[in-house]
């Protein structure tokens, strides 16, 4: 093997390596906030008195049954014990690493751009960035990862030249997976028709047909197999649309700035406005080559979309709440879509010489400060672990001795629910009371 592939192999995992090495040096083995609403289903399973309407009942606006059924069975099978749930949402992303790498793989060989290795790192700074901190520390967000695996899986698929009915089904099974794993993935069953309706096949009529009556199916499913959660009655004034669009726009800018809500929301809106421009200017570029960037412009769709139906639920609670950093795995992949047109156009051979000389310069100038600005902000999320390890470890022997309710309160906002919840976990010796 030759020293750059060796190097650029060190460069890609590096990511990886920091990542997992903080999360195994601050994690604290406890339950935190959703995760005692879980141990009620937890306790049930325990009782064998659990049922399919409990592993698909709502939470928040959620039905998480697929990331249920999989704490369920770590839970069992470790006692419970936090650091087999981060490990598995590691694997998971990893997953979503090597799915995103195959997905650009073939999009930049279709424009014969032969170094796309190069593009591997960028991948992975985003997939394992450390601005996502809350999610690598947080067991219960394995919904989230799933969520984005299946997405991104079935998104590959229904970006393939033509697609068969095996095809198809696997790409309805992971559409499944995404909508019951966490909201956002209603957005998917959109998005698929999008790439579906671009389709040049003889049954593509078929196709679209079959999509659409099912992904109806799945959205009266959702809504309605029970009662839906207490939601505020939304009031679209023109005051409260201003808001739900800076909250989107938030949301969108928040892994380059996740320090400060407005810095986030002008990172968000000139995001946008660069990637529209280059879709615009790329239809001049490669006018034969339009349909290349379908699966682009659907991951960042994937991404916009879930800003604004996050953004729907929640821009009452304001900008911070936009630029938590258990939504940036939903917004990296906007920023991740911006950087491959960047590539393609820097990296491409089909624009005349003073054409590429011009664009090419700008769009190197433009991946590098996005790279830059995502490292940066990346790195300076490295004391959010430490904190967090710092405000949950007291309130781990808290929960042990059971002396400080001001320390259970930041496990939980219910102490007595959780003091409940507590005596099953030590009934059954599971988490901090296990051997």
């Amino acid at each position: 093997m030759k020293l750059k592939h060796v190097l650029l192999l060190t460069i890609t995992f590096l990511p990886l390596i920091i990542l997992s090495i903080l999360i195994f040096k601050y994690y604290v083995g406890v339950p935190f906030w959703d995760e005692w609403d879980f141990i009620g289903l937890l306790q049930k399973s325990y009782l064998s008195n659990i049922n399919f309407s409990d592993l698909l009942s709502y939470h928040n606006e959620h039905r998480p049954f697929f990331p249920r059924l999989i704490l369920l069975g770590l839970a069992h099978l470790t006692g419970y014990r936090i650091l087999p749930e981060l490990i598995v949402n590691l694997i998971i992303a990893t997953g979503i690493f090597i799915s995103l790498t195959y997905l650009f793989k073939t999009i930049f060989s279709a424009f014969k751009i032969k170094n796309y290795l190069l593009f591997y790192p960028v991948i992975s700074l985003v997939v394992f960035s450390l601005t996502q901190w809350e999610n690598w520390l947080w067991g219960w967000q394995v919904q989230i990862f799933l969520n984005l695996l299946a997405v991104i899986s079935g998104l590959k698929i229904l970006s393939l030249r033509k697609i068969k009915s095996g095809n198809l089904l696997i790409s309805i099974f992971l559409g499944i997976v995404a909508t019951f794993s966490f909201a956002n993935g209603l957005i998917y069953w959109i998005i698929g028709l999008f790439l579906l309706n671009f389709k040049k096949q003889n049954n593509k009529k078929n196709i679209l047909i079959f999509w659409s009556v099912f992904s109806i199916g799945i959205f009266i499913l959702y809504t309605h197999l029970s009662s839906s959660p207490a939601t505020m009655k939304e009031d679209f004034s023109v005051q409260n649309i201003i808001l739900l669009v800076f909250y989107t726009l938030a949301f969108i800018g928040a892994p380059l700035v996740s320090m400060n809500a407005v810095a986030a929301f002008m990172a968000g809106l000139t995001g946008v406005i660069l990637f529209l421009y280059l879709i615009w200017i790329s239809r001049k570029i490669f006018s034969h080559k339009q349909k290349l960037f379908l699966p682009i412009i659907a991951l960042s769709g994937y991404s916009l979309g879930s800003a604004f139906l996050t953004g729907i639920g929640r821009y009452r609670l304001g900008l911070l709440q936009a630029i938590s950093s258990r939504y940036i795995s939903f917004s990296n992949l906007f920023w991740l879509s911006l950087l491959a047109i960047l590539f393609i156009i820097k990296e491409g051979n089909l624009m005349k010489h003073r054409q590429k000389k011009k664009t090419g310069s700008i769009a190197r100038m433009s991946y590098l400060i996005l790279i830059l600005g995502l490292i940066i902000n990346s790195v300076l999320r490295i004391h959010n672990f430490s904190k967090q390890y710092h405000n949950l470890a007291p309130a781990r022997q808290a929960l042990i001795y059971e002396n400080n309710d001001e320390l259970l309160g930041r496990l939980y906002h219910n102490v007595e629910d959780l003091k409940s919840k507590r005596e099953f976990l030590k009934k059954y010796k599971l988490n901090v009371f296990a051997d």
